[in-house]
């Protein structure tokens, strides 16, 4: 099996191991471990952080001077009584997260009190007074036993039971309780150190504890009994307690809190340091290894192995970042470093800004105890095939040899400029890049000066390669050229596709493609005589690209101002040749264990250790990375929908419903990890209402204005930078219509219409049978004359007058305009014509 395997194997392995174990790794010195801190600057109500807890959904909760803080990995939300009227006094105690997953909270001189999934509630029952409660614990059966400053209390189906000295406790001042594995209740007061058994107290025998105060009480996984005092830390042997050879040194001062880890590992918290007892060596951890304070007041364990550590000065999270730094806590000669280079028999050399090489072997960091660099900045450094170690510092170039420093530049008469870069080719001679006068090439005594008169694109010389094929490869702030047999053969700049002509850093990987970086331009490729560019438009991290290296999983990576980042090569030849319109690159900072995101470009930038490891100088230490650990990402929590804000006043519920007249909506979410919450990204999408999942990268919330009526479900995906592990929520929402715009007034609105229309038609009707009722009735009446003038009437023989129905001779004319609506005009018959006027003529008829 190969190397690159087996150490793929182990890499997976301890990440197995990690993943299970999930505490932090044992084997590292303490001062190893990533240390990020938090203060009232950052969000904190107060500095003084008294109490640790997280619940079990993954917020970090944090009890100070000020109210209760909630954390998720990047803000702080702080309930006091100013918006939390449940809480009496900010000032709070005690934290203890419940068997139901409540957070229980006792504060000075305030009581008792508990946050639930509906809210929060101050807690009264008789005989519970609101004292000041120093400690909470609670029973299998549910009883919680509260420890104040006036006695210890039971609180149990409503009834509260209280304890004091004529109960038999040592003193009333309880200061901690402790539940050991027996189930057995541990009472630490300030006089000492009581058992609660069979419903009686026993005080803890031996004189060492009678007087103390009692602080912190805890048990190891070796079945060891440790309590904390204000006199020391003690250990139970058999039946007594005795001052452990280990912990000596802690001797006289106050422990005021104890955690046993998952690893086993016993963190102790003082007055004056954090200290882990390990396998009888004592490790401690004081202000002046990046504590806010010396004083720690509480220490928890979270879900995912970090330690958390309460001081006097503010929070501060101890993890196994990806990343770690070797500073001057470990050693080093300064806080700035600017080139690492290969040592001989192993390890590495690191030169410093303030004239100092040290050396890193096998963790153990060793000063070169020859000075005479005058404190001048270490810019290149070279430990050559003949034993020879070369330093390039701002005044020229030195040698080490016989124990001191030659000066080169002086003794060869070259020029008194910077040296920027050192290499040695195959054929044994070294090339020096110097700030301004160009490249030197030494061959023993030879010594040859390349400038811009003869063809070097420019003078200020950044950086050195030589490839595979025996090209030398020349960085400068003017452009790049190629070097064969000493000549230069061709030059490439910005006017013919570099990325741009401040050429800083060079690599080349294992298919014989050329990587150029640039300050401020980005990155370059040269294969097969072209040039391509990736800059933060296509999605680089970073444009100024201090070093260029590759891990054995085709990564590339670089450093640069703003920390290290990563990103696939796949990826880079897929965005050259158009198969992908962007590149995903994964950056590293202060989060993942770099105490400095600055890092620095001398010559080498980077180192390669024969375990695979990367090595970057930085502004504060060398920042160190296993690519093989940092590529496998741990699955995240799913997020949390956080809270929901219309108009920018939080919704209650479930359910989630918005009213019609909203005009914005705001989603916030978080993926509760506090490894590395920065490098979480982030896609959501509004079911219902979008087809697509929009990326949101690191932001943490979601906005829609105007969201039209409807049913709908929110879903969001949080998945670690360059991985493809999705962890995913959703909560259903429903946004509400105006009453004039809903399904129910619709359906109203057409029954109120057919109504009308049904009361339209019965009118209509109506008054069509009331028109054919009338005109029945004038038919019959118009009838009934008819009938009238069809019977028999009486008219005179002689002149033809008629008798109406009164008895009474008329014309009938007059009878039937009376009778009918008939009319009469008057004219004159044939037969009359020819009888009253005799010879005229006859009128025609045919007319």
């Amino acid at each position: 099996m190969s190397h690159s395997r087996l150490r793929l194997g182990l890499a997976l392995s301890l990440l197995a191991l990690a993943t299970n174990a999930l505490a932090l790794d044992p084997r590292k010195s303490i001062h190893l471990y990533s240390l990020t801190s938090w203060t009232d600057s950052d969000g904190l109500p107060n500095n003084t952080v008294q109490r640790l807890a997280q619940t079990s959904d993954g917020y970090l909760w944090i009890a100070t001077l000020e109210g209760l803080t909630r954390f998720d990995g990047q803000s702080f939300r702080t309930f006091d009584r100013s918006n939390t009227p449940e809480i009496r006094r900010n000032d709070i105690q005690a934290l203890r997260v419940g068997r139901d997953g409540s957070l229980w909270m006792g504060s000075y001189g305030g009581g008792l009190a508990r946050r639930r999934a509906s809210g929060f509630e101050s807690l009264s029952a008789e005989g519970l007074a609101p004292t000041t409660v120093m400690d909470i614990d609670e029973d299998p059966d549910g009883s919680l036993w509260i420890g104040t400053s006036d006695g210890l209390d039971r609180l149990k189906a409503g009834k509260v039971t209280h304890y004091t000295t004529q109960s038999g406790l040592a003193h009333d001042f309880v200061r901690c309780l402790y539940r050991d594995r027996s189930g057995r209740l541990w009472v630490g007061s300030s006089g000492g150190l009581d058992s609660f058994e069979d419903g009686h107290f026993v005080r803890a025998p031996g004189p060492d504890t009678a007087s103390a105060a009692v602080l912190a009480v805890t048990e190891d996984g070796d079945g060891h009994f440790w309590i904390g005092t204000d006199r020391g830390l003690w250990k139970r042997e058999g039946s007594h307690f005795v001052l452990d050879p280990a912990v000596a040194s802690l001797k006289g001062n106050s422990v005021s809190v104890l955690l046993v880890d998952t690893a086993g590992s016993l963190w102790i918290g003082t007055e004056t340091r954090l200290a882990r007892l390990r396998n009888g060596g004592l490790e401690t951890l004081t202000s002046a290894h990046g504590l806010p304070q010396q004083s720690v007041t509480s220490l928890l364990e979270d879900a995912e192995g970090s330690l958390w550590v309460g001081t006097n000065g503010g929070l501060v999270q101890l993890k196994d970042g990806p990343i770690t730094t070797y500073s001057r806590l470990q050693g080093l000669s300064a806080e700035e470093l600017l080139t690492l280079a290969s040592a001989r028999g192993g390890g590495l050399w690191i030169g410093t800004g303030n004239g100092r090489i040290d050396r890193i072997l096998d963790g153990r960091v060793t000063p070169l105890p020859v000075t005479g660099l005058h404190d001048s900045r270490v810019l290149a450094l070279l430990d050559d095939s003949h034993g020879r170690f070369w330093a390039g510092i701002d005044t020229g170039l030195r040698r080490f040899e016989h124990g001191v420093w030659l000066d080169v530049s002086a003794h060869l008469n070259l020029p008194r400029e910077s040296v920027r870069s050192i290499l040695e080719d195959r054929a044994g001679t070294i090339w020096v890049g110097t700030d301004g006068a160009g490249l030197v090439a030494l061959d023993g005594t030879k010594v040859r000066l390349l400038t811009a008169k003869e063809g070097l694109p420019g003078n200020q010389v950044r950086g050195l390669l030589e490839a595979r094929d025996g090209t030398l490869w020349v960085a400068t702030y003017r452009g790049l050229a190629a070097l064969r047999g000493g000549q230069i053969v061709t030059t490439y700049t910005s006017a013919n596709g570099l990325a741009s002509d401040l050429v800083r850093s060079l690599y080349e990987d294992v298919d014989r493609t050329l990587w150029i970086g640039t300050y401020g331009g980005g990155l370059s490729r040269l294969k097969d005589g072209k040039l391509t560019s990736f800059t933060t438009r296509d999605g680089l991290f970073s444009d100024v690209i201090y070093s260029i290296a590759e891990d054995g999983g085709g990564r590339l990576w670089m450093s640069c101002n703003s920390g290290i980042f990563s990103v696939s090569r796949e990826e880079l030849d897929a965005f050259a040749s158009k198969r992908i319109a962007r590149i995903r690159t994964t950056p590293y900072g202060r989060t993942d264990g770099m105490l400095s995101r600055e890092c620095n470009g001398g010559s080498p930038p980077v180192w390669k250790g024969p375990d695979g490891r990367l090595w970057f100088p930085t502004l504060n230490g060398v920042a160190v990375i296993d690519p093989l650990l940092s590529n496998v990402a741990r699955p995240l929590p799913p997020p949390r929908i956080e809270e929901v804000l219309v108009d920018g006043l939080a919704l209650d519920g479930p359910p989630l419903v918005v009213g019609p007249d909203a005009r914005r909506l705001e989603l916030r979410y978080a993926a509760l990890t506090f490894l590395a919450p920065s490098r979480t990204r982030y896609s959501f999408r509004m079911e219902g209402f979008e087809q697509d999942w929009l990326d949101a990268g690191t932001r943490r919330q979601a906005e829609y204005t105007q969201l039209p009526p409807g049913e709908y479900v929110f879903r969001v995906r949080a998945s670690a930078v360059g991985s493809q592990v999705y962890s995913e929520n959703s909560v259903p929402l429903r946004v509400r219509a105006h009453w004039w715009r809903t399904s129910s007034f619709y359906a109203s609105l057409a029954g109120t219409l057919g109504l009308v229309v049904a009361l339209a038609y019965q009118l209509r009707v109506r008054g069509h049978r009331e028109r054919e009722r009338e005109l029945e009735r004038r038919v019959e009446e118009a009838v009934s004359h008819l009938k009238v003038l069809q019977g028999l009437l009486p008219i005179c023989a002689s002149c033809k007058k008629i008798r109406d129905d009164h008895g009474a001779w008329g014309s009938l004319e007059a009878y039937v305009r009376e009778h009918t609506k008939a009319d009469f005009t008057h004219g004159i018959c044939p037969d009359c014509m020819a009888r009253l006027y005799p010879g005229r003529l006859q009128p025609r008829t045919d007319r």
